[in-house]
C-alpha cells in the first residue's frame, strides 16, 4: 500500500484544487486557495488506510444517513447563526465523551475561530490548548462534507485535543472525478468514492483525524463560514472574524 503522496506532474498536470494534509496547509497554502492534493493509491488486498487498520472493503457511511431519534447532537452557535452535529460515540467513543464533557464545561464559549482555507474547511477550539487522546480512526467515519473532527494542537494524526477540524469539500470538477473514478478499484468499495462525489468532502483527511460527528442541519450557516475569504497575508486566517457562542450537548428529537 502507498500512503498519501506529493501530487506529481504527469505531463497533464494532475492539478486538483485543494490541500489535504492540515500540516501541508499551514505552510504552503496561497491566498488564491488553488491547493494541489496528493491522491491515494490503495490495493484492496491490504487493510491498512493511512498506517492504520482500517478494512475499507467493509466501510460504512452511517453518518450520511437519516439522524434517528434520541441521539445526541451538539448544537454550534455562532455569531452566524447556528449548526446541529450529530455525534457517533459507536465510533470513537473516548473523542465524543472528551467533546461532551469539553463543551459542557463551556471551554469552546466566546471563542473564534482560530484558522481554515476558504471553501474546505475551517477550525475552531483554543490555539493554546494542548489535550493529547489517542485517535480512534476507524471505516465507519469519513471526512465527508460537514465531517467533524478532533485534531491535536500540532496536528498530529496519532492523537486528538480539543480543537475542532470542520471539514468541507474540494471542488469536484470533471479532472478531480475522473481521476477519483480510476481509483475505484484499488479501494475495493467503490461506494467510498461515488460518496465523496456526491456529497463532497477531503478525501485525504480520511485516516488522518478522527470523525466523530457529522453536521446535519444549518449547512448554511457552516457553509458561510467556510466560504470567508482568508487574509491575503495570513494566509490561513480569515478576513472576518467568526465567534463560537456556545457549544449545547442536547438529544435529537423529529
Amino acid at each position: 500500500m502507498r500512503d498519501l503522496r506529493d501530487l506529481k506532474d504527469n505531463g497533464r498536470g494532475l492539478l486538483l484544487k485543494t490541500l489535504f494534509k492540515v500540516t501541508a496547509v499551514l505552510a504552503v497554502v496561497s491566498a488564491s486557495i488553488l491547493i494541489a492534493i496528493s491522491i491515494v493509491e490503495w490495493r484492496a488486498a491490504e487493510s491498512k488506510f493511512g498506517g492504520l487498520d482500517i478494512d475499507l472493503q467493509n466501510a460504512t457511511f452511517t453518518q450520511l444517513d437519516e439522524i434517528e431519534e434520541g441521539r445526541q447532537i451538539a448544537v454550534v452557535k455562532t455569531d452566524r447563526g447556528e449548526f446541529k452535529i450529530a455525534l457517533f460515540p459507536e465510533f470513537a467513543p473516548n473523542t465524543v465523551d472528551n467533546f461532551i464533557k469539553t463543551a459542557e464545561s463551556g471551554f469552546y464559549d466566546g471563542t473564534t475561530i482560530i484558522s481554515g482555507i476558504s471553501g474546505v474547511y475551517f477550525i475552531g477550539g483554543n490555539p493554546e490548548d494542548t489535550t493529547s487522546l489517542p485517535h480512534e480512526i476507524t471505516e465507519h467515519m469519513w471526512t465527508f462534507k460537514g465531517a467533524v473532527c478532533a485534531v491535536s494542537q500540532n496536528y498530529d494524526s496519532s492523537a486528538v485535543g480539543n480543537r475542532l477540524l470542520f471539514v468541507n469539500t474540494i471542488e469536484y470538477d470533471e479532472d478531480t472525478i475522473t481521476q477519483l473514478n480510476q481509483l475505484k478499484k484499488d479501494y475495493g468499495n467503490e461506494a467510498l468514492i461515488d460518496n465523496y462525489i456526491e456529497h463532497g468532502g477531503v478525501l485525504n483527511f480520511a485516516g488522518k483525524y478522527t470523525v466523530f460527528g457529522q453536521v446535519f442541519e444549518g449547512m448554511e450557516v457552516y457553509e458561510e463560514i467556510c466560504g470567508i475569504a482568508n487574509d491575503a497575508e495570513a494566509r490561513t486566517k480569515f478576513t472576518e472574524e467568526v465567534k463560537i457562542e456556545s457549544i449545547e450537548i442536547t438529544t435529537y428529537k423529529k
